[in-house]
């Protein structure tokens, strides 16, 4: 409720008060995201479950899955 007095100055009779009034900086939001992977066949048959590959992991972050080899079939494609 006071107004400050100037940053610098001549000391005079009585209270002189510099006032500094700061912001709080705001929380940047760190925005996230998850990568899954499954393996099916054509005909819609899991060859495996569905797994994690990142979870809740940083946007922009890289992630890496791979081609598998299941007997009785062979990679055609990505779904």
């Amino acid at each position: 409720d006071k107004t400050s007095d100037p940053a610098t100055g001549v000391v005079s009779e009585g209270t002189k008060h510099v006032i500094y009034v700061y912001e709080k900086d705001p929380t940047p939001e760190i925005k996230k995201g998850s990568v899954d992977v499954t393996y099916l066949a054509e005909d819609g048959t899991t060859l495996e479950a569905t797994s994690d590959v990142v979870k809740d992991g940083e946007v922009g972050s890289n992630y890496e899955t791979t081609e598998k080899t299941f007997d009785g079939y062979h990679f055609v494609r990505m779904g």
